[in-house]
């Protein structure tokens, strides 16, 4: 393993195995990089400055938006700090931003960290606390845990509610998947959802929820592999259809059939959001990545309830999600 750390992303580790390679970051427990045989699996960023996008980072206690950062739960309200003030939504949870720590015992009482082992596994294991506060009811353990091996890289998130009161409780994760020649421009796009989400125009959140072959022209079904083009997607979808393993697969590749696979089981994890780096900005490039995000609820959900977990004193919830080359 090789350690670095950079004001501005914290402390990282780095693990190979099987032509694979990972690097982590501390703030956020942020999956920086993933390589195959040297071709990148995501889209990285300069770690000098701040994670721009959400690139990589993990997602507790919800995923994607919350209106105005305010909701009710247990008959309290509770008000979570805006970050996304141009819609006035609180995003993507309370770890992002964290200092996570390299755990020095795993949940199996192995070593976190490994170069690699005879069966040409590595992995490590991240771990942070968040406390209660206003703007959530009770403190939780979250375990981030990053594995790799022959099937590329097994991503965990283990999350136990350690405080006195139950909590509402969603998950995810933000990886920008991408190919090893051109831009999403140039690529095809697979995604096994039936379903796809309307937003609101305000607050990008959910209005209404579409058969993925009616709505606009069948504009999100990508149930079968095709150029996304000059297309823009922001979506959440649902529906999502199994393969012959049980499991959901989402996959980017280009012209000549190389690219990146996002694999996760659709019973825990119903929904995803898929966006094309529409940015905008720097420092983020255009549509050199496309974020999927395997979700255990959609936007909104502490208001909506719709997926919404709710996590006892002492109950965990774990997912897990798997990236690998194709």
């Amino acid at each position: 393993m090789s350690s670095e750390h950079v004001p501005t992303a914290g402390t990282s580790a780095t693990i190979s195995a099987a032509g694979y390679q990972a690097k982590v970051f501390s703030v956020g427990a942020t999956l920086h990089s993933l390589t195959f045989q040297g071709a990148d699996l995501v889209s990285s960023w300069d770690p000098t400055s701040p994670r721009p996008a959400f690139q990589g980072a993990v997602l507790v206690p919800w995923p994607n938006r919350l209106a105005g950062g305010k909701y009710e739960f247990d008959d309290e309200v509770y008000q979570a700090a805006i970050n996304e003030p141009e819609l006035n939504n609180a995003l993507h949870g309370l770890a992002c931003w964290l200092d996570w720590e390299l755990s020095d015992v795993a949940a199996d009482d192995a070593p976190p960290v490994t170069e690699s082992d005879s069966d040409g596994r590595a992995s490590m294991v991240w771990r942070t606390r968040i406390p209660a506060q206003p703007g959530y009811p009770s403190a939780l353990a979250v375990e981030t845990r990053y594995e790799l091996g022959e099937n590329g890289l097994l991503w965990t998130v283990t999350t136990t509610n350690i405080g006195t009161r139950p909590a509402p409780y969603g998950t995810g994760i933000h990886p920008y998947l991408c190919a090893p020649e051109g831009i999403a421009d140039d690529w095809q796009l697979e995604l096994p959802a039936t379903e796809v989400i309307e937003a609101s125009t305000d607050q990008m959140l959910p209005v209404a929820s579409h058969g993925i072959d009616s709505w606009n022209d069948g504009e999100f079904d990508y149930r079968n592999p095709r150029l996304i083009g000059s297309a823009k997607v922001d979506h959440a979808f649902t529906g999502l259809r199994a393969g012959k393993d049980g499991f959901a697969h989402a996959r980017i590749t280009d012209g000549s059939g190389r690219g990146a696979e996002l694999i996760w089981d659709p019973q825990t994890l119903p929904w995803v959001q898929v966006f094309t780096a529409d940015i905008g900005k720097p420092p983020f490039p255009d549509r050199t990545g496309i974020a999927i995000e395997p979700m255990t609820c959609p936007a909104n959900a502490f208001n909506s309830g719709t997926g919404l977990l709710r996590l006892e004193p002492g109950e965990s919830h774990q997912a897990w999600w798997r990236i690998a080359a194709i």
